[in-house]
């Protein structure tokens, strides 16, 4: 079949199967776009000094629930209140639709879509009147859809950082408390250890895992939260300690005490020393970390264990350009690595890198676009008994801020060899993510 045909055939599944609801929503909100484009409530008045000027006449509806930070708006002065009060409710939906060319698991093409719920309420003790430097989160999530890679594309990195079974369930609930004046901050309960440990502000937006999520960390995440505790201490601005303890057997769905309590996951530590410096002007996060599994770890392809797994990790992003007048538009480029010990890891050796500019585009300050590259090295007992080499991952994405509160990604990943075995493919997505 000729290039066009199979390019004919990935679009044709892609708006057939999963875009129509991203496209919705991205329709109607340009129509709202352009209905307060040109505002006729400005209307021309005299100043003190007899000339003329544009003032607007009554307030824009329309225009103030664009521009406002969620699609329910202020609920008629009760989202403010309740803020002011130190309770902060949050609801946000995210749809991912993707198809995949050949390649991949039995070398088929493959469309799908995922639907990603989020709600939390965050306490803020002090403005609540209770005590100064605590507070508290609850979060509920759940995922419906399918997840391409398991049975199409079987890559081992993770091409949606959402990808996951289907569940419902309280995700995280946690408490936290900033002591000596924000020197000390304490954190636990059920947490996504991601938060705290190993991501980087300019790898955020990226779809694949591995960039948030080193992949041979073996690290508790969305969705495998895990109970524990969090601690950073911070003697400068320039400078975070932080120490962690985990659940070492996290699962999706888990209340976590059912886990974190049965002797058999072992719990999981992990240390991290971050350096903030700023040079010029333009500031750096620089991440050196170590980690430690206490359960029994098996030889790979052997029956014999070892009481327990480690590794290292280095994350870092450099802001390289700014422009003029505006230090959140800009370049920032970031590298990853993170190393684990062969005979009983998958992955023995990881490394990313990539850049990520906000503003890119003209008078398109929100956007950001991104490239990167996640490379998965497999161990040499892996190689030897599946014949497994490496898997890359090459991501683009372009995230367009059509209000505070809608965002649409494109996102473009051509993976390499997927699970170091399979047939090369290349996934095309689209995110759209509202705020509700």
């Amino acid at each position: 079949m000729s290039v066009l045909g199979i390019g004919y055939i990935m679009m044709k599944n892609l708006f057939k199967k999963v875009i129509p609801l991203s496209a919705v929503l991205l329709i109607s909100t340009m129509s709202c776009l352009s209905a307060f484009a040109e505002d006729k409530n400005i209307v021309p008045v005299y100043n003190l000094k007899g000339g003329l000027k544009a003032e607007e006449a009554k307030p824009s509806i329309l225009k103030g629930w664009v521009q406002g930070n969620y699609a329910t708006g202020d609920w008629l002065g009760a989202r403010t209140k309740l803020e002011d009060k130190g309770i902060y409710l949050n609801t946000t939906y995210t749809i991912d639709a993707a198809t995949k060319t050949r390649g991949g698991i039995g070398n088929r093409r493959g469309s799908a879509g995922m639907y990603y719920g989020n709600s939390s309420i965050l306490l803020d003790s002090e403005k609540m009147g209770l005590w100064k430097g605590g507070s508290a989160c609850v979060n509920m999530q759940y995922l419906r859809g399918t997840n391409l890679s398991p049975s199409y594309i079987g890559d081992i990195q993770g091409y949606n950082n959402n990808g996951a079974p289907k569940y419902v369930m309280l995700h995280e609930y946690w408490l936290k408390q900033s002591l000596f004046k924000g020197q000390v901050e304490i954190k636990g309960g059920k947490q996504n250890a991601n938060v705290e440990f190993m991501g980087l502000p300019s790898t955020a937006n990226f779809m694949n895992l591995s960039f948030g999520v080193i992949a041979n960390s073996k690290m508790p995440n969305s969705p495998n939260t895990a109970l524990g505790i969090a601690t950073k201490y911070s003697p400068s601005k320039y400078v975070d300690l932080r120490y962690g303890m985990f659940d070492g057997d996290a699962r999706v769905g888990r209340s976590g005490f059912n886990t974190a309590f049965d002797k058999k996951g072992g719990s999981y530590h992990i240390a991290e020393i971050t350096l903030k410096p700023e040079v010029k002007g333009h500031e750096g996060v620089y991440k050196f970390g170590g980690w430690y599994h206490t359960a029994n770890a098996t030889v790979i392809g052997q029956n014999n264990t070892y009481g327990g797994n480690e590794g290292i990790y280095l994350a870092a992003t450099q802001n390289v350009f700014h422009e003029k007048g505006d230090k959140t538009q800009g370049l920032d480029i970031f590298g990853q690595f993170g190393s684990a010990p062969e005979d009983i890891n998958q992955i023995d050796q990881y490394y990313g890198f990539g850049a990520r500019y906000k503003g890119l585009i003209p008078k398109r300050n929100q956007d950001e676009t991104g490239v990167g590259t996640g490379i998965a090295h497999f161990s040499s007992r892996s190689k030897t008994l599946n014949n497994q080499t490496k898997e890359t991952a090459v991501e683009v994405y372009h995230k367009i801020q059509l209000t505070p509160w809608l965002a649409i990604q494109p996102d473009l990943q051509v993976i390499i060899r997927p699970n170091g075995n399979e047939k090369s493919t290349t996934v095309f997505g689209l995110r759209s993510i509202i705020s509700f």
